[in-house]
């Protein structure tokens, strides 16, 4: 399994989790639009025409701190991790090459993070969080923020061609479990601790040893 850290990891679940949302039956056949978008969700700025409409992932730390002040935990296997938290914001930027495709999508996107929190089959961008290996995240979903329209002159392929954008962020909170000296974080799986040398007397995720 390659390595992941906190970053990648944060980054790549809110792509999954967008890619799932657009694809839910509620939104996808509103507008194909949405069902392309879906496909051009990354971390990499687009710069092929065939990428466009896209959303561009990223994201801000407000801060990453260990949550406890034990020097470190074990595993079943005896591996050392800790345990951190971390705030950060999360940033979707829409970009299209018409208002009204970008318009259609950002409408897309708000309503997808705004019923984000409502259990239901066809919600698949909540489902791609409960589903993360390796970030436990708590997003604030009723709140997002909408930044301006905007539109630049100018892309990759064309220097007349418009790009129309708006950003759409929100806040989470999240937890995460990394070795000791080493960059690539613990699956959630793994995290069960030994009470006192008791293989058989196991603690909760990241609950410190009795």
């Amino acid at each position: 399994m390659a390595e992941i850290g906190l970053t990648k990891a944060l980054k790549r679940m809110f792509v999954i989790a967008a890619r799932r949302g657009l694809s839910s039956p509620n939104l996808a056949s509103v507008d194909p639009v949405i069902t392309r978008a879906a496909g051009n969700v990354g971390v990499e700025y687009p710069v092929k025409q065939v990428q466009y409409p896209s959303i561009w992932v990223t994201s801000t730390f407000k801060t990453v701190e260990w949550q406890d002040l034990a020097p470190s935990y074990e595993t079943l296997e005896g591996k050392g991790y800790k345990r951190g938290h971390f705030e950060a914001s999360i940033n979707y930027e829409v970009m299209a090459l018409s208002n009204e495709e970008r318009d259609s999508l950002a409408d897309a996107m708000l309503n997808m993070i705004l019923y984000g929190h409502i259990e239901s089959s066809s919600n698949q961008f909540r489902q791609a969080m409960v589903d993360e290996e390796y970030l436990a995240v708590a997003p604030i979903l009723a709140a997002p923020r909408l930044g301006p329209e905007g539109m630049t002159v100018g892309t990759p392929w064309d220097d007349s061609t418009l790009c129309y954008t708006r950003q759409i962020s929100f806040d989470t909170y999240g937890e995460f479990y990394q070795r000791l000296g080493q960059v690539q974080l613990v699956p959630l799986r793994e995290i069960d601790v030994i009470v006192n040398g008791d293989p058989n007397a196991i603690l909760g995720p990241g609950t410190a040893h009795a």
